[in-house]
């Protein structure tokens, strides 16, 4: 997170905090206003718009690489929605995506606010032409200690989807997550002492 970090999210739950998130927010947002963005990520690049956003769905393959990330948004004024996001050339941080999968398969059938949903996200445009999308999520039940959860993912191209839903309840677990374990050249970098835990790899 460039603008919306961590220690923003400290901010937001400090009496007197508001003023550093709304002109960190402000940042942000004049930030991603000079982007050349395609329209539909621009669309959905306010910041909050993924506030309280649990995951729905989380699909990964390698041939060709490719993330398939469904967020349910929204809220009781202005109703629930699927936000779908399909990364083409998808890679992501090893420690992150297991954070990802971490967060993924604690929300069983997770309804509760603050547990482990996420609260803001930021896209950005790399120096060789690619895209980065983070999603910063809360400090979950499951990691009281370690702070609000930062998940980076870089891309080539996404698909974006919008799918009305009734409610915040998401589907049977059994039906929300095909997560495969590492691939092998990320569990062969234990052997390979040249990769750092801070590379990127193409998601599997």
């Amino acid at each position: 997170m460039r603008f919306l970090t961590p220690e923003v999210y400290a901010a937001a739950y400090d009496d007197n905090g508001w003023e550093e998130v709304k002109a960190a927010h402000e940042r942000y947002q004049a930030h991603v206003a000079s982007l050349p963005l395609p329209e539909s990520i621009r669309a959905i690049s306010e910041a909050f718009l993924v506030d309280d956003a649990l995951i729905a769905k989380l699909r990964q393959s390698d041939k060709p690489p490719r993330l398939e990330l469904t967020l349910r948004c929204g809220g009781g004024q202005v109703g629930y929605f699927d936000l779908c996001l399909a990364y083409a050339d998808a890679e992501i941080v090893i420690g992150d995506l297991k954070r990802l999968r971490k967060i993924a398969t604690a929300m069983h059938t997770a309804t509760r606010y603050g547990a482990v949903d996420a609260w803001c996200h930021e896209f950005d445009v790399l120096p060789d032409g690619r895209f980065e999308h983070t999603i910063l999520f809360h400090q979950g039940l499951w990691n009281r200690d370690s702070g609000p959860n930062p998940v980076t993912i870089r891309y080539s191209g996404m698909e974006v989807r919008q799918i009305p839903r009734s409610g915040r309840r998401l589907p049977p677990y059994s039906h929300r997550f095909r997560i495969q374990r590492l691939n092998a050249s990320s569990r062969s970098s234990k052997k390979n002492r040249g990769r750092r835990a801070g590379e990127y790899s193409q998601a599997r």
